[in-house]
């Protein structure tokens, strides 16, 4: 078994390379960085942690396929794993809170499905014309040889993004299902795709991506991740009956007051 340590880039990149360091000394395997909402961008913070260790794998965790071109997250992508020596790996999922960019979120499975496809035609260094539902290229190709294929992960909770991750992505990553029920939910998902592909177990890497807190007090560790675990349970909504997830009366009343808002103000009040 492997542990890897995400971490949300809120703080400054000295800080952060620090972070790095102290993650790599503690024998973690990964530590991976998101690309959401308006904080530092992702790509000088995986680069600054490159440079600051020598072992531990690096990698997004999670982009999307809309408010970045595809294209520039291929370039972003070989120029990290060149920068690392060849230790990193880019997560794709459906993305959240876009709507604050105007940005609609529209068949996630089918824009991350052609996000892969062409990125990986990017990093084998061909000219890539492509005319998809969301990704379009006009012989599109990137001014320098990548280093390698970066293996590629896709996060999901629902079924047809954990079918896609088992159909055509290197590894699946489990969004938030922390109940034997609710992992149970996800391989039957990722299964279904395995089987469509004609793949096994063996072919892909599977990581559960859970919120945890270390503190010598208990109510502040609680407090730490309550918020993400709210978000989780609101944007997991579709699904928590299959995965034996009752949301408690009085948090659901609150949710429901809001419309099940994401919205921070929303989450600080319900959490």
């Amino acid at each position: 078994m492997r542990f890897g340590f995400g971490a949300v880039i809120d703080v400054p990149l000295k800080a952060l390379a620090r972070r790095a360091e102290e993650v790599e000394e503690l024998g973690f395997d990964r530590f991976w960085l998101p690309d959401e909402r308006l904080t530092r961008s992702v790509y000088p913070g995986l680069t600054v942690s490159a440079l600051h260790t020598t072992r531990i794998e690096l990698g997004v965790a999670v982009t999307n396929p809309y408010s970045r071109n595809v294209a520039l997250t291929a370039a972003a992508a070989a120029t990290v794993d060149e920068v690392s020596g060849g230790r990193f790996s880019l997560g794709f999922g459906a993305g959240g809170g876009l709507g604050h960019y105007g940005i609609e979120r529209a068949s996630p499975a089918v824009a991350v499905r052609e996000a892969v496809e062409v990125v990986r035609m990017l990093l084998a260094g061909k000219p890539v014309t492509y005319t998809g539902k969301h990704v379009r290229m006009k012989q599109a190709r990137l001014d320098f040889e990548a280093l390698r294929q970066v293996p590629i992960y896709i996060a999901a909770r629902g079924p047809k993004l954990l079918a896609l991750a088992g159909e055509i992505a290197d590894g699946a990553i489990i969004g938030g299902f922390a109940s034997l029920k609710g992992i149970a939910h996800a391989r039957a998902a990722i299964e279904g795709g395995l089987e469509r592909a004609g793949r096994r177990w063996s072919d892909l890497n599977l990581v559960s991506w859970l919120y945890t807190c270390v503190s010598d007090d208990p109510k502040a560790a609680r407090r730490a991740v309550s918020r993400l675990v709210t978000t989780s349970l609101v944007t997991s909504r579709p699904v928590l009956e299959s995965i034996g997830v009752e949301i408690p009366r009085p948090l659901r009343e609150c949710l429901e007051a809001s419309g099940w808002s994401v919205a921070a103000e929303t989450i600080d009040a319900c959490s």
